[in-house]
This record gives C-alpha cells, structure tokens and sequence, in this order.
C-alpha cells in the first residue's frame, strides 16, 4: 500500500527552514505582472479560436434531411470517424498550426515526379496520414514473394528487400503509412478457359502464402475478415491484411469453390483476370459472351449472399454493366482509373462511373503506367495518377475514390513513385496542394472502401436466408495431345 503526501503538499512542499505553519509574506520584488499579462494574453486567444472551431463546426453540420441513419457495422464505425474528425478538429496540434500559418514561414519545394510539392505539404500529408493510414485496394506482394523468394517465408527476412525486385517489404510499409491491404493471391489464367490447369490449387497456395508472412510478423500484420475488423486493426497500427482473389478462373466454374474460398478468408473476387472465364468477358481480347451469362449473373448473386465485393476491374465494359445491374451492393474497382484520361477498356468509362456513385460504390485508382498515361507511358508521373483522382472526384465526388496501386504487380512505376510503398505520402501531398479537402483525404485514404465493405457485408445479412447457389456450370476440359500439361507458375 502506497503512503500518501498530506494535503499542504498540494500546494508546494513546507519551508524546512520555518516552523512557523503561516504563509510566508510575498515579497512584491518577485511578481512579475508582464508574465501575467502574457499568460492572460495567450488564454484569451485560446479562448478566441476555441470559440471559432465551435462556431465552424456549428457551421458545417448539415441541415438537409442526411436520409436513413445508418446500422450494425456501418453505425460503429461512423460513430468512431465522427469522434476522430473532432479530435482532428480540435487537437492542440491543429490550433498550433493554425497560429503559425497566421504568422507565415519559408517553406521550401520538393520536385517529386515532374510535380513541385511543397516540405509543408509533405509534413501535412504524412501527419494526416499517421492518424488516417491508407488502405489499398491491390498489391501483388505475395507474387513476388513466391517469384523471388520461392514462398519461402519462414527463414526469409521482409523487412528490407531489394527495390530492383520488389515494391513492398516491411520497412517501405511503415514509411508509407500504410494501414490495411487487400494482398492479391493471383494466378495466371489461361486464354483457353477450357484447358487444363491447377488454378484452384495455386490460388490455396498463394492464400497459405499470406497466411504465413502475416503470422511471421504479428506486429505488423492482422489478418482482417470484416470491414469493422479491418478498421479496429488499422486503428491499431496494425496493417489489416485482407485477401483478393484476381481472377474469375480462381474458382474452376464452381459456386463452392467460391463458398470455400470465402472461408478461407477471401473478401473479394475480380470477375476475370486479362482472360475470358466460361462465364464473363475480360476487358480483352474481343467479346466472347457479351457481358456475364447466367451462370456468372448467379457468380454475383452468391458473392452478394456471402458478403463478397464484386470487383470489376479488368473486366469488359459490358461485363460491369451486367455486373451492376445484378448486384445489390456497392459497386467495387479494386485497381482500375479512368478512361476519360486514358481511353483504354481497363479503366472505367464516365458512364459507369456515373452508375457506381448511385450505388454508393467506390473506385480504387490505379498506378499502372499503361493505363494512366496512355499517350506517355514511359514519362508517366505522379501527377497523372492525381489527375485520374481528380478527375474521378470533380464527376462522382471524393466519396467513391480511393487508391489501388498495383505495386508489385505491375514492370514499372510511374516518376515519383518509384520507391514503392513508401512513396504515398508524396502522392497525398500533391492532391493536399490540389485543394482537396482533410475530410476528403480521409475518405479516399480508406473510409470509402470501409464503407463499401460494410454496405457489402449488410447486404449479406439481409439475404442471410437465401439458400446458397447450386447451379452448375459442365466445362469440358481439353488436354494437350499426349499427356496432361503441368500448369506452370
């Protein structure tokens, strides 16, 4: 049990010099009513600009009917993004920066990607971003690491790997502030959906893959199966590792496969990779069933009714218009910009941009040289990235974008991207300097495809009833003359 100090040390320890228990006499020499005056000084404009944030935050609260109030997961994580915007609002920090932008500094110029950015801009981005990580949509690290590392994880250190190998180890993750990441288990299709191959298999390997490097590191990685769980572990400087299967082919034509793989952890599937499956058309080569057939529109229900997002990227443009017309959630484009920018049948035409907004959906942009910069691929530069960003949120609103880099997925990087994972915080600094707002960059930083998540996983709840999928899909597969073909990796 602790001893505790009598009440007269409250006030200040006793005069050991002084038996006498009555207060010493003040000695008027040592006042000093200059630093009173400066203490009452600073308290009134303390008081001042709290008064003003009051004012302002009365200001912004909007009056228009805000529709029906959210529930579940949804509710939850609304209510802790009002509380952190509040804390933003009024933490010390921000009243201290806003002094110091009264008074003015000299603030030098960092050339980054054929885009000037100012230190500030950098230090503004990289502190929003320390309480507001960014969680990306599609990250090919664990293609590599099976490449480079032949999935070795155990006896392999990811904490600093070789930047002429890879976009992504441990050290660039902390750097960028990255907080939560859909980790690709990618592999390749074949153009012949028909053909023998082991897909379902190397797709469990590349899960198991990243199954272990997340227990390898348990103070860097969570595994995440939800989009509060996702929060909660970004929220705890953790990076929330979900799993994206890239690709249609991943399941072999199978509504368990997909059930099983959901299990497993999976929390989206990308329709088609840059091959047509049995049952929707890629983005290429020409058109083969004309968007989805009625197996790949019963795909979609079934990934509805299990709380999987449905993502459209690398899909035809007529495949995400059957997709949303099936769909009951949110529209989803894990890695995919716009091709008003760059008019390739990657990216997403403004028309169904216009159709994801009404879905509430999301686009994650992606950094991909040939699909940025069509006409400059080689001097493609962060600045194109942003002006896919931009582009995305002066038609739908920042609301429905996000980032989804392709790192380690794709042979080059654009100018001022080039050290990878670490280099968001520049690409923040320019849209900071662009004039998009904190409470935008919030949402693009990860509250939008949270959102999404959720909407996506409410909408599984309310189809919790439905009986799963049993429709069957009889592919005939076709072998080589001779002996079946390994499907190489």
């Amino acid at each position: 049990m602790g001893s505790y100090l009598p009440l007269a040390y409250i006030a200040g320890p006793p005069d050991l010099e002084n038996d006498d228990e009555s207060p010493p006499t003040p000695d008027p020499s040592m006042t000093h009513p200059r630093r009173t005056d400066l203490h009452r000084a600073v308290a009134r404009l303390l008081a001042i600009m709290v008064l003003l944030f009051t004012l302002g935050a009365l200001i912004t609260i909007p009056t228009a009917d805000p529709g029906p109030r959210p529930s579940g997961d949804l509710a939850v994580l609304q209510s802790r993004w009002a509380w952190e915007d509040m804390w933003d609002q009024w933490s010390a920090s921000s009243l201290w920066q806003t002094i110091l932008g009264c008074v003015g500094s000299d603030d030098p110029v960092l050339a980054v990607g054929g885009v000037s950015v100012k230190t500030s801009s950098l230090a503004n981005a990289r502190k929003l971003m320390a309480a507001h990580p960014v969680i990306d949509g599609h990250n090919d690290w664990p293609l590599k690491l099976r490449w480079h590392l032949g999935a070795h994880i155990a006896g392999s250190d990811l904490t600093d790997l070789p930047e002429d190998e890879f976009n992504t180890d441990i050290k660039r993750i902390r750097e960028g502030l990255l907080g939560g990441q859909f980790w690709s288990v990618y592999v390749p299709c074949q153009r012949n959906f028909t053909a023998y191959s082991r897909s379902v298999a190397l797709v469990l390997e590349q899960i198991d893959l990243v199954k272990r490097f997340v227990a390898r590191y348990p103070l860097t990685f969570e595994v995440a199966h939800s989009a509060l769980e996702l929060d909660t572990a970004r929220r705890a400087g953790r990076v929330a590792s979900l799993i994206g299967m890239e690709g249609g082919h991943s399941i072999d034509n199978s509504l368990g496969v997909l059930r099983m793989m959901h299990q497993l952890g999976a929390r989206y599937m990308t329709l088609t990779h840059t091959c047509h499956t049995a049952w929707a058309d890629s983005q290429y080569p020409e058109p083969l069933h004309g968007g989805l057939t009625p197996f790949g529109r019963s795909v979609v229900r079934e990934m509805n009714r299990l709380g999987m997002l449905v993502d459209l990227s690398h899909v035809s443009w007529d495949t995400m218009r059957d997709a949303l017309n099936v769909s009951l959630a949110p529209a989803f484009f894990s890695h995919s910009s716009a091709a008003a920018l760059c008019n390739t049948t990657r990216n997403v035409p403004d028309e169904i941009l216009l159709q994801i907004k009404q879905t509430d959906g999301v686009v994650m942009v992606n950094f991909y040289p040939r699909i940025v910069d069509c006409e400059n691929v080689r001097n493609a530069t962060i600045s194109r990235i942003a002006d896919h960003i931009m582009h995305i949120r002066n038609l739908i609103g920042a609301r429905h974008v996000g980032l989804g880099a392709d790192f380690d997925g794709i042979e080059v990087m654009p100018v001022g991207m080039e050290h990878g994972v670490s280099s968001y915080p520049f690409l923040i600094a320019e849209l900071m300097e662009r004039g998009l707002s904190n409470k935008e960059i919030k949402e693009m930083l990860g509250r939008n495809v949270i959102r999404v998540m959720a909407k996506t996983e409410a909408v599984a709840k309310e189809l919790h009833r439905e009986p799963p999928g049993e429709e069957l899909l009889e592919v005939e597969p076709t072998c080589p003359e001779g002996r079946e073909e390994e499907f190489r990796f």
